[in-house]
């Protein structure tokens, strides 16, 4: 997995809700930790649950409601991002090490 780390801004307003619409879902992934103004991290610290599309804008939901306004930036730490390869893959050089334990 990759780490990743990611900022957008809120879409609209939201008042006691595990559901926050954001301009941009791209780089958020599941697991990330949210942090930004406003994110009540007493809640044992607000993580992805799910987001509603692959990219663009669209809605996250988190594990702890939050209130929100719009325009507010979010940041989103520590989750993956999952990266699929297809195609035919070509070994050019291998290296065999012994002695390791």
């Amino acid at each position: 997995p990759v780490t990743a780390a990611t900022s957008t801004t809120t879409s609209g307003a939201v008042s006691s809700s595990t559901t926050i619409g954001l301009a941009d879902v791209g780089g958020v992934s599941q697991g990330m930790t949210v942090s930004g103004v406003g994110i009540n991290a007493a809640v044992a610290n607000p993580t992805v649950v799910s987001k509603s599309t692959d990219n663009g804008a669209g809605n996250i939901v988190v594990s702890a409601a939050q209130t929100l306004e719009s325009g507010q930036t979010l940041f989103f730490n520590g989750g993956t991002e999952t990266i699929t390869i297809t195609g035919t893959l070509e070994v050019s050089k291998t290296v065999t090490i012994l002695g390791i334990n």
